[in-house]
């Protein structure tokens, strides 16, 4: 694991960074990390913590690629006639594992389709939704303003439960710059607690 030491001026306890998340080698990426994350927890929510948490954040990131590079297998391939195939919805295997990471692309595997394209002239439909969308002409007297004090949106720190709920009904959506998809996540933090901490972390800078 990247080796990474807190600032003088972090608030962070300089002894933190002797506490290398390396000496268990059972612990998973995530372990590792979530231990360093409560150390910035524990301590003063500081600008220079901040920018510390970001680049732990960053190398948590780049050993998760590493981890996952290191831990794929290559490709499984199907003999049909003497002739190498890239597995399809004629490979039982393979369809069931991408239908559990990509429900939408496993149909059109089986069904062997793309979908029909639409033929509608895109000046048309850019008129449409401008329409559709536009702001909207309204009287605003005709609500009252409220009067009573308003919660936060966010107004109690990130549970593990929901956190770990969320990620697990997420889609299998293409990946952000890190290239990590939540189908990764899942795997990596099944517990979701390195990522509720993440968030707690961010949602705490803010608020600080």
């Amino acid at each position: 694991m990247r080796q990474l030491a807190p600032n003088d001026d972090s608030g962070i306890a300089s002894g933190a960074s002797q506490n290398t998340p390396d000496d268990n080698p059972d612990e998973s990426v995530a372990e590792k990390y979530l231990r360093l994350f409560r150390v910035i927890q524990d301590g003063e929510p500081t600008p220079e913590a901040f920018v510390y948490f970001e680049e732990l954040v960053q190398l948590f990131c780049a050993d998760i690629k590493d981890s996952l590079s290191n831990n794929s297998a290559p490709p499984r391939t199907v003999i049909y006639n003497g002739e190498d195939q890239i597995p399809t919805a004629e490979d039982a295997q393979a369809i069931q594992k991408l239908y559990k990471r990509n429900k939408k692309r496993a149909i059109r595997e089986i069904l062997k389709s793309l979908g029909d394209r639409c033929m509608i002239d895109v000046q048309t439909i850019y008129n449409f939704f401008s329409t559709a969308w536009g702001p909207a002409l309204s009287d605003p007297t005709y609500y009252s303003e409220a009067e009573d004090g308003r919660v936060e949106v966010i107004d109690r720190p990130f549970t593990v439960k929901e956190v770990a709920l969320k990620l697990k009904k997420a889609d299998n959506t293409s990946p952000g710059p890190d290239r990590i998809k939540y189908f990764h996540w899942r795997q990596i933090d099944p517990t979701a607690k390195t990522l509720s901490t993440i968030f707690n972390l961010c949602h705490l800078q803010k608020n600080s």
